[in-house]
């Protein structure tokens, strides 16, 4: 019985859109990891459904547009100020990564890992972790290392910015 003037949905792993379709609202959705089903036509079909398309990569907009035969506007990732901040603490490795490294997948990651863990003495590999873990993580490393899938620009680069640290 409530009544809402907009519902956004953020694309997240294996979330579930609720019946947008018969909605009375504006529904727009935010895909995130567009870099990752740009193969997949149950993605396109699935944004067609929605009034409006924010994508986080900027050069897949257009594939939106014309695959989809949708709105997409490109809205940026970002990092939460109150989270991802310049740390004061020491820093105890020279390079840390914080992230994914599935195989088959992320291979050319695991690679470039493979080749800083031998360069580098001290080296904190963090998976699995997100927001404040994350956060002291990057905050512990005296630079950060990511390699992003398919030209993107990840969340990752603006939480290492937001810390203070080169990336």
């Amino acid at each position: 019985g409530m009544r809402f003037d907009a519902v956004l949905e953020i694309e997240g792993d294996n979330v579930d859109t609720f019946d947008h379709e018969h909605a009375q609202p504006l529904c727009a959705w935010w895909a995130i990891d567009s870099h990752l089903h740009m193969t997949y036509d149950h993605h396109f079909f699935r944004a067609r459904a929605f009034d409006h398309v924010f994508v986080a990569q900027k050069h897949h907009v257009v594939r939106y547009k014309e695959w989809a035969w949708t709105e997409a506007t490109w809205l940026p990732l970002a990092a939460d100020p109150d989270v991802f901040k310049p740390a004061e603490e020491e820093q105890l490795f020279d390079v840390g990564f914080v992230g994914n490294m599935l195989p088959g997948l992320h291979n050319a990651r695991r690679n470039l890992l493979k080749r800083i863990y031998t360069q580098f003495d001290r080296v904190a590999i963090a998976k699995g972790v997100w927001r404040e873990e994350a956060a002291r993580t990057i905050g512990s490393c005296r630079l950060a290392f990511n390699r992003s899938l398919h030209e993107d620009v990840n969340m990752r680069v603006f939480e290492v910015a937001a810390c203070g640290r080169p990336l």
